[in-house]
């Protein structure tokens, strides 16, 4: 009975059925977003034209996408489920917990045991994030790691794409390559062109927007390109005045967007990213205009509130909000507005608490609330404030972050934030008179920095990271009347910071610490 109603490939309705949980909501977006508008590259067409589809991927089904009209929700999935040619599972801890991915697996199986299913591995190790349907007869399937620990979102994302139109991944990874590179020397030399194609599509949208909603998402995808994945490639080559030139057109693009009662929530969610992004690297890059980012992320933050206003109770609205606290505060902690500052931190940190509230098991959300914590014991620790006050919230925040940590092992970042974290809560303890807790502290700090330098020896962060546990270390020998330690350490912290200064002789961070440790040891 089943084989009788089976369509035919040719005629389905959708190229992908994404299935995932709704915990994972914020990443789909970003999936589906670019898969829809993913283009193969030139000479990969005729291989994928062989089922009469064009060079793009074609419509991909996501619930939440296609259903606002929808009076059977099972139905509707059903349908869909019979008019797709490929499924793709979003695999988490989440997704396996969720009798509806369990289900939708299942049934595409039954319907079209011929056609393939690919699995999209965002969180967990596979045995906690592959639902039981997926390892059919004992066989684990090949995934797509989009992990950063495993093949990173951007070759996680071109094994889906390889899988979904049947085309060798190497023959996809190199074209796609080729084809980024002529994107960035193209946008190098006419980023004005982008310019002028978004204004004229924002001009579309917003006078027809139930005609120009595809005109809409591509305009955004090429805004999200120029501060996303473009703007990281100009940092790695150094083109930061291209980066910039590319910070003003997307910039252009949101000034035409006076009323934001009209933007979906997904084009909420884009603006307030990008918006944040240009008004950090006005804060940091050399050259940057601090008024100015400062004006970026005020709008960035009437967004966000206005996202949050109109559905106070979605966690990823209440994300967005926390970063655009954060940032308001960090431009006026920048402006040494320190009243400013606490006000927009304690803000940020009642938010992250909500988040962690609404769901404690997800690394991330447990970090933004361990931040919050944090960032209020930096802020009372720079103003020689409550000692005893932020050394509660140091500690809170360290419970915080090893509770991420112990939720998502495998993330090194994690370990970061708790060597941050006792640094910290060690000068607390210098603040309140507790040497022997300080140095307690501090010693656990250089045991994470260096539990991060055996993972790699050769990462510049953290070998920075461990030259400041050691300069600290050394000023408490020092003042204990131990120098023989002292020296010991320095001169060993010595050598890797002269290894740093002659690797990148601009780095002003870098030459100030082998500043300090000559000094120390003069």
């Amino acid at each position: 009975m089943v084989e009788q109603n089976k369509v035919e490939w040719s005629q389905a309705s959708f190229r992908a059925f994404i299935s995932y949980s709704h915990s994972d909501a914020r990443l789909v977006r970003r999936l589906h977003s670019q898969l829809e508008t993913y283009r193969l590259p030139k000479g990969l067409g005729e291989i994928a034209s062989q089922n009469s589809h064009p060079r793009d991927l074609g419509r991909i089904f996501r619930d939440r996408e296609y259903l606002a009209v929808a009076q059977d929700l099972s139905t509707t999935v059903k349908s869909a489920l019979e008019r797709t040619e490929v499924l793709v599972v979003v695999c988490s801890p989440q997704a396996k917990a969720s009798q509806w991915v369990e289900r939708e697996i299942e049934y595409f199986r039954s319907f079209h045991p011929d056609r393939p299913i690919l699995a999209a591995l965002v969180e967990g190790e596979p045995a906690d994030a592959f639902p039981p349907a997926l390892l059919e007869d004992g066989v684990e399937p090949l995934a797509a790691d989009l992990r950063k620990e495993g093949d990173g979102w951007k070759l996680g994302f071109l094994k889906l794409v390889a899988g979904i139109v049947d085309v060798p991944l190497d023959a996809l990874i190199q074209r796609d390559s080729q084809r980024k590179t002529t994107r960035v020397m193209a946008v190098t030399g006419a980023v004005g062109v982008f310019a002028l194609c978004m204004m004229a599509m924002a001009v579309v949208a917003f006078q027809a927007r139930n005609e120009a909603q595809f005109q809409q998402a591509e305009a955004e995808n090429v805004v999200g390109y120029l501060v996303g994945e473009l703007r990281t490639e100009l940092k790695g080559v150094g083109r930061l005045d291209v980066m910039r030139r590319a910070n003003e057109r997307a910039l252009a693009y949101y000034k035409a967007q006076e009323d934001l009662k009209g933007l979906s929530p997904e084009s909420l969610s884009q603006r307030a990213t990008v918006l944040h992004a240009i008004g950090e690297d006005e804060l940091h890059l050399e050259g940057g205009d601090r008024t100015k980012a400062g004006e970026i992320l005020a709008e960035a933050f009437r967004g966000t509130e206005a996202g949050l206003s109109a559905d106070p109770e979605n966690p990823d609205r209440i994300f967005e909000h926390a970063q655009s606290n954060y940032w308001v505060g960090y431009h006026a902690y920048a402006a040494d507005d320190l009243d400013r500052t606490q006000a927009m931190w304690s803000s940020y940190r009642d938010l992250t608490a909500r988040l962690y509230q609404a769901d404690s098991s997800k690394a991330e959300w447990v970090s933004e609330a361990a931040y919050g914590e944090g960032n209020l014991c930096t802020l009372e620790v720079l103003r020689d404030g409550d000692m005893k006050s932020a050394q509660t919230q140091c500690r809170s925040a360290l419970d915080l972050f090893l509770e991420a940590s112990s939720l998502k092992p495998e993330d090194p970042k994690h370990l970061v934030d708790i060597a941050n974290r006792y640094a910290w809560l060690a000068e607390t303890h210098a603040g309140l008179g507790e040497l022997t807790e300080e140095r307690t502290a501090r010693l656990e700090g250089e045991k994470h920095a260096e539990m991060l330098l055996e993972r790699d020896p050769e990462n510049r962060d953290w070998q920075d990271l461990w030259l400041a546990s050691q300069i600290a270390l050394a000023e408490d020998e020092i003042d204990a009347g131990d120098t023989r330690a002292a020296d010991k350490r320095l001169a060993r912290a010595q050598s890797v910071a002269e290894e740093l200064v002659q690797r990148d002789p601009e780095n002003a961070a870098w030459k100030l610490k082998l500043e300090m440790i000559a000094k120390l040891r003069g």
